[in-house]
């Protein structure tokens, strides 16, 4: 073959590649401008209602629901989750990992509405029964059924911490006669502490925007409590029950928009932050 004909081959076989690269370039600024205009378009609308006293009035109702389920449902789901993770890592037996691995994502994909349904037909009546409750919708379910929720996602960050982390100390360990507890307990779980905090930090971010479960389950009160018995609306619900009523460019609009805004940079941050900690993670693996 000679050189015209090498180099023509040659000119055909790069232009699938640029092709491709194209392509890939394409979509990605297509998701990126989405995501910025989306962004802004929220920002923007809720701007007018800054600093206002409504918007202070809404934040002095919804944050302490938010904060009271967020961090009832981390006190549930976090010990499960990490106990799962080190069960997991602790297995020899890859058909029984596997099992407890395929549990998990079946718990992933139950929809947040039939969580809800289960946390407000049944939860709600044993909670209101065992602390003589007149009401039937509080954080407390709220938290319960939030838990439920998390507990799939944080268990596959924290699995894959765990698996990824210390690997060759671990396999030294089995090597030196220590036992399966011994080595999850004094090696895998130091070494994957970074990944274990991002699964922390990311679970709350993921509890904090849970929307349907907290909708159906803590109620419309506006009146600021910290007791875990009381209707506390949280910011997503207080969000989206209101909007369907709403009228468009009214002062009660802006207010949703801003808080809606709010909520989005909360959860940048939170993702933000929760990135920090896997990329620590991923230094010390590397």
């Amino acid at each position: 073959m000679d050189e015209g004909s090498e180099a023509g081959v040659s000119r055909r076989s790069v232009w699938p590649d640029r092709l491709a690269r194209v392509a890939f370039l394409a979509t990605g600024a297509v998701a990126l401008f989405l995501f910025v205009a989306l962004a802004g378009f929220v920002l923007v609308e809720g701007w007018p209602a800054a600093g206002t006293g409504p918007i202070l009035r809404e934040l002095g109702i919804l944050l302490p629901g938010t904060v009271k389920t967020s961090l009832l449902a981390l006190v549930v789901a976090a010990p499960l989750a990490l106990g799962s993770a080190l069960c997991v890592s602790g297995i020899h037996s890859s058909r029984l990992r596997g099992s407890i691995r395929l549990l998990m994502e079946l718990m992933a994909g139950i929809p947040s509405v039939v969580l809800g349904c289960l946390a407000l037909i049944h939860v709600s009546i044993w909670i209101q029964y065992l602390f003589g409750q007149p009401a039937r919708l509080n954080a407390l379910v709220a938290g319960l059924a939030l838990g439920v929720a998390l507990i799939p996602f944080m268990f596959t960050l924290i699995e894959e911490a765990m698996f990824h982390a210390a690997t060759r100390h671990r396999e030294a360990a089995f090597a030196l006669g220590c036992t399966a507890p011994q080595v999850a307990c004094r090696i895998v779980l130091p070494a994957a502490l970074p990944g274990i905090l991002a699964a922390l930090v990311l679970g709350l971010g993921r509890a904090t925007g849970e929307t349907l479960i907290v909708l159906m389950t803590t109620g419309v009160a506006d009146n600021l409590s910290w007791s875990l018995l009381e209707e506390s609306p949280t910011l997503t619900s207080g969000i989206a029950g209101p909007m369907r009523d709403v009228v468009h460019q009214s002062p009660r609009y802006r207010t949703l928009y801003q808080l809606a805004g709010i909520l989005l940079l909360w959860t940048f941050a939170i993702q933000y932050l929760g990135k920090c900690f896997l990329s620590r993670l991923h230094r010390r693996g590397s």
